[in-house]
């Protein structure tokens, strides 16, 4: 599938540079409510929530995607306001979560109980590839992967250009 990386330009040559994108960690997103869109019945489950979250972003993080590079909305929001690069990437279908975007937010408790016969990392990862239908306009494709060593220098983790994220 081929999927797009907007970035600014200075960001970009990094990337082409070291063969790399930086992985975003699941509690540093720069969107808040990434995973919090859900539904909550009391703030015990909220807790709850953010405690499993917290878990997980010890153990993996994802690059976000689009599957359009022409919207011009895309550029302003995630191209330095249109002065910035989009990379092209080739990545195996099985790779990719796309975004489901849903007018009625996920049930937390609905989520809960699936995981008793589903894996908890794939229902957080359906959590974090859910989000609300204004934002349909992204047309966002994900890819979780696992953080290995950070980057000596910067401390952030990064996915290599291999043949599972191959550059256009």
């Amino acid at each position: 599938m081929r999927v797009y990386k907007f970035l600014e330009a200075k960001w970009a040559n990094v990337a082409i540079k070291n063969e790399r994108l930086k992985i975003s960690l699941l509690n540093a997103l720069n969107d808040p409510w990434d995973g919090q869109g859900l539904i909550f019945c009391d703030e015990q489950h909220r807790r709850d929530w953010q405690s499993l979250l917290a878990q997980y972003a010890q153990i993996f993080g994802l690059i976000c995607f689009s599957k359009d590079w022409k919207d011009p909305v895309i550029w302003s929001h995630y191209a330095d306001q249109h002065r910035g690069i989009v990379l092209g990437f080739e990545i195996a279908n099985e790779f990719v979560n796309n975004v489901d975007y849903v007018e009625v937010p996920l049930s937390y408790v609905d989520l809960i109980s699936a995981g008793r016969d589903e894996d908890m990392e794939n229902l957080i990862k359906k959590a974090l590839s859910t989000k609300y239908c204004h934002w349909k306009y992204e047309d966002e494709a994900r890819v979780f992967t696992d953080l290995a060593e950070p980057d000596p220098e910067s401390n952030h983790f990064f996915m290599y250009f291999d043949p599972k994220l191959i550059l256009k």
